[in-house]
């Protein structure tokens, strides 16, 4: 996550608000309640809201599915694959222009 965080920041600039916020996340989608995993998550606050950029990451030629919550778009990476990271890391910055 921070690796990928880093090298968003390098592409996209000062401007971009980027964080790496510690994240509880419910397995299976919510079908064992009460049964949460620790980990990181990558937030963007985008300048046009997050919805609005939520939106172009889900119409891209590959999707992108995040999370909004409080403005944030958020990225649980536990189950991206180290080769796939590439690939979001351009998705990502083709959905920030």
């Amino acid at each position: 996550v921070r690796e990928l965080a880093r090298r968003l920041g390098e592409r996209a600039g000062p401007a971009l608000d980027l964080q790496v916020l510690p994240e509880s996340v419910p397995v299976g989608g919510g079908s064992l309640p009460g049964f949460e995993l620790e980990g990181w998550a990558l937030a963007i606050r985008h300048p046009e809201g997050a919805e609005r950029f939520v939106a172009r990451l889900r119409a891209a030629a590959e999707p992108v599915v995040a999370r909004v919550r409080e403005d944030l778009v958020l990225f649980d990476l536990r189950t991206v694959c180290e080769a796939s990271l590439c690939d979001l890391e351009k998705s990502i910055l083709a959905a920030l222009r």
